[in-house]
């Protein structure tokens, strides 16, 4: 007998890692800071090295600040901080592929004149593709007599990390004094595969707080922008049969900005590196054996259970959230200016009759004017519950969520307490569960007789209907069709029938 081994790629959850780091930044000797404006943080460089039992996690969390110095100049100062932390999960091995499915992080900062002291928390989502083996009977002899089904699986056929570079204009019907901040975030709306590459479509959402001059008066705004995004991807195994799972995001310090002010407008030049990571899949059906049987030999099938995660079509969807939020009453407002930098975490998620109840925390800094008119930013965090309508007809074995803050607004609605609105964009990816049980081996015995034999096998004649097959062997059409699934309605001669007595 003979053993096939199939490759197929399934697919779990692993534990949150939570990330606390601490970072100085020094201040150039010729300033002073005055006032930070505002702070973007971002993961970049992931590597990830599976162990026995466990997986070591190297990163990188790239930072950029905005401050204002004691000659009320704008700057911006770039760092990164590298940190490394373990996941412990029983499922991890060296044939694992693991993937990062969300990251958020916040930093909080005090200052002197010459220095940043920044803490630095988050969390980062994992999940592991397991390239596991399968067992295929495959039975070459006349003497035995198989039964087969189809078996449909994802097969994971190419891990992708690329790095482009994308570049656009935008022009801001205004003009500017200052340009005091930006913020800029992927959504991908799309992907297909094409043979060689991976097309993605998708959306860059940039944020810029500017101050502009009307009539005399400095007023600070602002601005909103989404940008088309389109690039190609290589992936040398990709073809139209191929599903891509990916994730982009913006380092941090490889962004440029070149701003040009006319006398009614302002242009913008916008220089992204954008870094692509995730897994091609390919879906792929193969004949399993799940019955065997011999007239000759008495013969026992050795079995196994094996589960199966298979990658479901992915959804995307649109929900609103409003809340309160009540901020202490020492900080003196005069005025909101908004949110920024806002990121979003995935704490929790249940299963309901029609869809997903999911649960999380918004990360964002609010931005207001203070009193003396004076810029001020808040790390402010936000509870959220939603409500997304996506019905799965099969258990799940992994659900991967990505959900993304597009647009906010806050305003106040008494004292110091704050209504704010969210935009979140819903990303989804499930893996349903399935289980087969496969023939291994099989095991032989002593010969057989006749009257032993638990089935029988008849020759179908030419233009045979089922109906006279039934008759013929005393059974009834179900049990016919349940043991001969592939049975046509009438025979064209030579087929076997089986039937279990």
């Amino acid at each position: 007998m003979e053993q096939n081994n199939y490759k197929y790629s399934t697919t779990t959850n692993l534990p949150t890692l939570n990330i606390k780091s601490q970072l100085n930044m020094n201040i150039d000797s010729n300033t002073h800071i005055k006032q930070v404006l505002n702070m973007e943080t971002c993961l970049i460089d992931v590597q990830i090295e599976p162990m026995s039992n466990k997986a070591l996690v190297k990163g990188t969390i790239g930072l950029k600040v905005v401050y204002v110095d004691t000659d009320n100049m704008f700057n911006s100062l770039s760092d990164s901080i590298n940190f490394t932390e373990t996941i412990n999960s029983d499922l991890v091995n060296t044939n694992c592929q693991i993937n990062i499915s969300n990251s958020q992080f916040i930093a909080e900062f005090e200052h002197d004149e010459r220095m940043l002291h920044i803490n630095i928390d988050g969390t980062i989502e994992c999940f592991c593709n397991i390239n596991m083996g399968l067992n295929l009977f495959n039975a070459e002899s006349e003497n035995l007599i198989t039964k087969k089904s189809v078996l449909q699986t994802c097969s994971c056929v190419e891990k992708i990390t690329k790095t482009v570079n994308y570049d656009f204009d935008f022009k801001l019907d205004a003009k500017i004094n200052k340009m005091l901040s930006y913020d800029s975030k992927i959504i991908i709306d799309e992907t297909k595969c094409y043979d060689g590459y991976v097309l993605i479509n998708g959306q860059i959402l940039n944020t810029l707080i500017c101050e502009i001059e009307n009539d005399g008066i400095n007023t600070i705004k602002i601005n909103n922008n989404s940008t088309p995004f389109k690039c190609e991807i290589e992936a040398n195994l990709c073809d139209s049969e191929c599903v891509a799972d990916l994730s982009a995001y913006i380092n941090l310090n490889s962004t440029q900005i070149t701003t040009d002010i006319g006398e009614t407008n302002t242009n913008f030049n916008f220089e992204y590196c954008i870094v692509t990571n995730g897994f091609v899949y390919k879906n792929i059906s193969v004949d399993i054996v799940d019955d065997v049987y011999s007239l000759e030999t008495f013969i026992e099938p050795v079995t196994n259970n094996y589960n199966l995660c298979k990658k479901m079509p992915c959804f995307k969807t649109v929900e609103n959230i409003d809340t309160e939020i009540t901020l202490a009453d020492e900080l003196s407002m005069d005025e909101i200016l908004g949110m920024v930098n806002s990121t979003s975490s995935v704490t929790q998620y249940s299963l309901k009759e029609n869809g997903i109840v999911v649960e999380g925390v918004i990360n964002g800094n609010l931005l207001y004017l203070d009193e003396n008119r004076e810029i001020k930013h808040l790390p402010t965090q936000l509870p959220y519950s939603i409500n997304v309508k996506q019905e799965f007809g099969d258990e799940l074995c992994a659900l991967h969520l990505n959900i993304v803050p597009t647009s906010c607004k806050c305003k106040i609605k008494r004292g110091n307490t704050l209504m704010v609105d969210y935009e979140l964009n819903v990303n989804g990816t499930p893996y349903t569960k399935k289980q087969y049980q496969l023939i291994d081996n099989v095991k032989h015995g002593k010969m057989l007789h006749y009257g032993d034999i638990a089935f029988q096998i008849y020759i179908a004649h030419a233009n045979e209907s089922t109906w006279e097959l039934c008759k013929r062997l005393h059974i009834t059409q179900e049990q016919l069709m349940q043991c001969n699934p592939d049975l046509p309605t009438t025979c064209l001669g030579g087929e076997k029938i089986v039937v279990y007595r």
